[in-house]
C-alpha cells in the first residue's frame, strides 16, 4: 500500500476549500507558503475568519459530537491562529468525504459547536437577507 504523503496531502486539502470559497467569497484566496506560521489560507481583507483546514483520516462525524484530543487540538490550534490575527476562526474539516465547518466557538467552553457543511456556511452568508 503507498503511502501518503502528509504535506501533498493538505496542500491539496487546502486547494480544495479555496475552490469552494472562491464560489462564494470575491477577492484573492491563496494558501500560506509552507513555513510561515499561521492560518492555512490567506483570505481577502474583508474576509472575517482566519482558516484552518484539516483533512484527517481518522475524524468521523460521531466526533463533532464526542470530541477526540486530536479534533480538540485542531479547534484550539484554529482558535489560537485566529486571535493572533485578531480574527474570528473558522476550522474547516474533512470528514467521511464531507467539508465541514464550524465558527466562532470557544475552547474553554467547548461543548456542542454549530458544525455546518462548508457550502451550506457559505450559502447562508452569502445569500440576501430578507427584511421581516
Amino acid at each position: 500500500m503507498p503511502r501518503i504523503n502528509s504535506r501533498r496531502k493538505g496542500n491539496q486539502a487546502e486547494r480544495d476549500v479555496i475552490k469552494i470559497l472562491r464560489q462564494y467569497f470575491p477577492g484573492p484566496w491563496e494558501r500560506k507558503p509552507m513555513g510561515i506560521p499561521g492560518p492555512d489560507i490567506q483570505p481577502p481583507d474583508d474576509f472575517p475568519y482566519a482558516i484552518e483546514v484539516k483533512n484527517h483520516k481518522s475524524l468521523r462525524f460521531k466526533h463533532l459530537y464526542e470530541p477526540t484530543k486530536l479534533l480538540l487540538s485542531f479547534i484550539k490550534q484554529a482558535m489560537d491562529q485566529a486571535k493572533d490575527l485578531k480574527r474570528d476562526a473558522l476550522l474547516v474539516i474533512k470528514i467521511e468525504g464531507i467539508w465541514m465547518c464550524c465558527q466562532g466557538f470557544e475552547y474553554r467552553h467547548f461543548a456542542y459547536p454549530s458544525w455546518s457543511v462548508l457550502t451550506d456556511w457559505c450559502d447562508d452568508r452569502t445569500r440576501p437577507q430578507e427584511n421581516g
